[in-house]
């Protein structure tokens, strides 16, 4: 029995087996391998020299709905002979060809050079669409339907239309998308350089600030030329300043690019020796506590709480620099309010010779009976001896919502710089503190701003104003002071507001800043406009004063702004810069002319950027223009430029430079573009943009919240 079963399952195994037996796989020629010249490319260096006419080395070629038979590789080598190596395209998944051909930057385009396939005559491309991309992802079309012609060379003009990507695509139909074969085929694809300028990321400088101890990241940043202060572009200088808003200062882990032990604070500084071509020697400037927790360097303290700076500035007004405007009933953040009440007084800096005919004063509106009740006005011209002009009561405030001013005095003073205001009682019965909630000065219908000191002030701050921080935007260098427009920022309403914008004056002492000596100014450079528009003035500074390095300088400081109604429009005002911190000399352009009024503030261009820039060019392709540099809607990631013959207008339409890709890889958006001139070489412009995220939790990538930048070159002509 069991050898009959041993039989059996011989059997069995011998059957299994021969089931098994490996037969031979037939082999199936290529169809294609005879209609393709695969031939060795002599070895050649090529460098593109960034002149016009030059071809443009193809990086990649990629098609993902189809196979490409021949040698990608020798395709594209630049110095292959154009009869040889073509390519052949074959089953696609879809009714069309699509076949993306990448370049290493953002190049303006003259022509294609197709030299069409050479081999059978059939397979030739016969029509095709033509479209260009800055960023890879959107595509512009600029030939629909174009005829090609058979086994020859096609030049195909572009324009001088800028793109990193060009897809050619072709229909999958035997005798449209070719001329009649089975497959679709070219021998060679030439791309020539146009006029203009190309865009190359500059990933150096841009890994630079990816940092991985202490100074870690941050937004929002501007440089300055602490050498000479000459901000022309390829100016000579020994050290640049960055200044940044909010930073994280802890570890990132080099492998991970994630933070660890880390804090947000609001604004830093740095340092670039612009002769060390080694960036990892940037240095970093921020403040410690006593406990040695990080602190931001500029402090909102002498914006804030019931400083006195409340009773000039318009914070808690309806409508600014106006004698119609209503006062709110919050004291803390919008109004002054005394620590003492012996030998209290006001004095009003009016910084030069002034008529003085009327004062407007809100009388304290929180707690009522803080308010000044018996005053006395006095006035100076030397800000030493002050005489009598008047002695006064002032009405008590009503303590609503949305109040009237409590007085106005008529003083008819003339050729006056400065005026005091003695306080002497309020409405207490017993005085605890003087208060005060707005003090306008005029000169009949001219507004006047003056600077303002009291004795004392209360330094307690309550609710959102210890959320008050200080957003630094541009400034300029004037002799050895660095000047700084920062804007006050607090939360409000689940999101944040700007409340004001400031002055800072930083001593420069050995190309680095002097922060112990710093001060802090009020500036009347942010306003609410009768049509509801929103003023804010720092956002770009150009100089053009007698020392900033240009050979024809009008001698202004041109500060720009821009006003929020109906989008972001572009805003100019102009100061000498020996009156940088006298508001009553900074003008406005008005569209027409500058005035006194920041109200008249014309639009320029909608659409630009919260950061911005503007810089006079007196060499290369731009020279004599001022051109604008945004990102268009300040969160587009379109970067683009525009172009006028003056500093306040008129200006072109944009132009776009580049589109910012970081979205595509990381969970963010980027913002804030302008250029540096000092940073820039005539010719080789250099340009930043800001990236962050509305994702919390990818704050903890520090992929995300740092500085780019780009390089704008102009093509060459022989």
């Amino acid at each position: 029995m069991t050898k009959y079963k041993n039989t059996i399952l011989i059997i069995v195994l011998l059957l299994v087996l021969s089931g098994c037996k490996k037969t031979e796989t037939p082999i199936i020629e290529d169809p294609l391998k005879d209609l393709v010249n695969i031939s060795e490319v002599e070895t050649c260096y090529y460098e593109l020299t960034n002149y016009f006419e030059d071809e443009i080395v193809i990086e990649d070629i990629n098609t993902k709905t189809s196979t490409i038979t021949g040698s990608k590789d020798n395709f594209k080598n630049i110095c292959k002979d154009k009869t040889s190596n073509p390519l052949i395209f074959s089953d696609s998944s879809l009714k069309s060809y699509s076949i993306e051909f990448t370049l290493d930057a953002i190049y303006p385009l003259k022509a294609l050079e197709l030299t069409n396939y050479l081999g059978d005559d059939t397979l030739s491309l016969k029509t095709i669409d033509i479209e260009l991309s800055l960023d890879g992802f959107k595509f512009d079309k600029v030939y629909d339907d174009l005829t090609l012609n058979n086994q020859t060379l096609n030049e195909i003009t572009l324009n001088n239309n800028m793109a990193k990507k060009i897809r050619i695509s072709f229909k999958n139909e035997i005798g449209i998308g070719n001329y009649g074969g089975d497959y679709y085929a070219i021998n060679d694809l030439r791309v020539i350089l146009g006029e203009g300028v190309i865009v190359k990321e500059d990933e150096v400088l841009s890994n630079a600030f990816l940092r991985y101890s202490g100074w870690s990241g941050a937004d929002g940043i501007f440089s300055f030329n602490l050498t000479n202060g000459n901000d022309t572009v390829g100016a000579v200088e020994n050290t640049t300043g960055f200044v940044f808003s909010d930073t994280f200062i802890g570890n990132v882990n080099e492998e991970t690019l994630l933070r660890s032990n880390f804090s947000m604070i609001n604004n830093t500084f740095g340092y670039l020796n612009t002769g060390d071509v080694n960036y990892e020697n940037m240095e970093f400037d921020y403040d410690l506590t006593t406990n040695n927790i990080p602190k931001s360097i500029f402090l909102p303290d002498d914006f804030i709480g019931y400083d006195e700076s409340n009773i000039i500035n318009n914070i808690g007004l309806d409508f600014y620099n106006t004698s119609d405007a209503l006062l709110t009933n919050i004291g803390n953040g919008n109004m002054w309010l005394s620590s003492e009440t012996t030998d209290q007084e006001i004095i009003f800096d009016l910084k030069d010779i002034k008529d003085v005919t009327d004062i407007y004063i809100w009388n304290y509106n929180d707690e009522t009976k803080y308010g000044v009740k018996n005053i006395n006005i006095k006035s100076s011209v030397d800000g030493i001896t002050y005489i009598d002009v008047s002695s006064e009561v002032v009405l008590e405030a009503s303590g609503e919502l949305g109040s009237e001013y409590s007085n106005k005095f008529t003083i008819n003073q003339t050729e006056i710089r400065y005026l005091k205001l003695e306080l002497l009682s309020n409405y207490e019965e017993t005085t605890t503190h003087y208060g005060i909630g707005k003090v306008m000065l005029f000169n009949n219908d001219d507004f006047i701003y003056p600077s303002v000191n009291a004795t004392s002030r209360i330094e307690e701050i309550t609710g959102t104003e210890h959320s008050s921080r200080l957003w630094i935007q541009d400034g300029v260098v004037i002799d050895d002071y660095l000047y700084l427009y920062p804007i006050l920022v607090k939360d409000y309403e689940m999101f944040f507001k700007v409340f004001k914008t400031g002055i800072i004056q930083v001593p420069i002492v050995d190309e680095r800043l002097d922060y112990d000596n710093l001060v802090y100014y009020d500036a009347n450079l942010r306003s609410v406009s009768e049509d509801g528009g929103d003023i804010f003035y720092g956002a770009g500074v150009l100089n053009m004063s007698e020392n900033s390095g240009y050979t024809n300088p009008d001698g202004y400081i041109y500060v720009y702004g821009y006003k929020d109604l109906h989008g972001r429009n572009l805003t100019v005002s102009r100061v000498l810069p020996e009156d940088i911190l006298d508001m009553n000399k900074y003008e406005y352009f008005n569209g027409t002319t500058f005035t006194k009024n920041i109200n008249d503030s014309a639009p320029l261009i909608e659409g630009v950027s919260a950061e911005l820039s503007v810089t006079y060019m007196e060499e290369g392709m731009f020279a004599g223009k001022y051109v604008l540099v945004v990102m268009e809607n300040t969160t587009s990631g379109v970067i683009s430029y525009s172009l006028s013959d003056t500093p306040y207008g008129p200006f072109t339409d944009y132009v776009e430079l580049y589109k910012t890709n970081e979205s595509s890889y990381l969970d963010a958006f980027t913002y804030n573009a302008k250029m540096h001139p000092s940073l820039s070489e005539v010719g080789n412009y250099l340009i930043s943009y800001n990236v962050n995220t509305t994702n919390a939790f990818k704050l903890s990538n520090a992929d995300i919240y740092r500085p780019r930048f780009i390089r704008v070159i102009e093509v060459k002509k022989h």
